[in-house]
């Protein structure tokens, strides 16, 4: 049987925790998981998938799992096509200190629903600053894309809404994130990766 492509999407010492989960979360889902992105965490190269396509109830069946189970189901459902449930996943897995959570979080700022951006937005003041700066700093190009898409989908679709980019929620997340980013950089300022002239650009835009 071949691995299922979500294994890809988790750090190697989560592998039985992944390895429990994702046959129950699949179980009749519609069609395999969209391609998606790659990520550095903590070394570990992952690949996210872009979109998922299971049966809502097995989503939150398995998001209540105990531990870091329940926290793999609540990650891949960052990711599910319903926006009602990747809103719902955002708000319970996004006090969870775990740094491969991070790149699900932060994925979502430079997507077109709002009122997921706006559940990021008001848990902000509860985040781990340093977790989100580290991941940044080792992702730059990726977040640069995330910013250029916050811009897009303001001016597609909630310019009206927000005349002025600056209110946009996006935006006050997005200048919060740069916060981590740079505070990440100079923490780690004696031996920068190559990604930090990137991400210099990218904090700057």
């Amino acid at each position: 049987m071949p691995t299922p492509t979500e294994t890809n999407a988790f750090p190697a010492h989560l592998a039985a925790d992944v390895t429990a989960v994702i046959p129950a979360i699949s179980d009749y889902q519609l069609h395999p998981p969209a391609q998606g992105f790659t990520v550095n965490v903590q070394g570990e190269q992952l690949q996210i998938p872009y979109r998922v396509y299971y049966r809502q109830s097995q989503v939150l069946k398995c998001a209540g799992r105990p531990g870091d189970q329940g926290h793999i189901a609540l990650c891949l459902g960052t990711r599910h096509h319903d926006g009602l449930l990747r809103e719902e996943c955002t708000k319970q897995l996004i006090a969870v200190e775990r740094p491969w959570v991070a790149p699900f979080i932060t994925q979502l700022i430079g997507e077109y629903v709002v009122e997921i951006v706006q559940v990021i937005e008001r848990e902000l003041p509860k985040l781990n600053a340093q977790m989100y700066g580290e991941y940044l700093k080792d992702n730059a190009a990726l977040h640069g894309t995330i910013g250029r898409r916050v811009v897009s989908y303001w001016n597609e679709y909630y310019r009206s809404q927000y005349p002025k980019l600056e209110a946009y929620p996006g935006t006050h997340v997005l200048n919060e994130f740069r916060g981590f980013a740079e505070s990440a950089l100079t923490l780690f300022s004696s031996g920068p990766p190559p990604a930090a002239a990137e991400l210099k650009r990218w904090a700057s835009q």
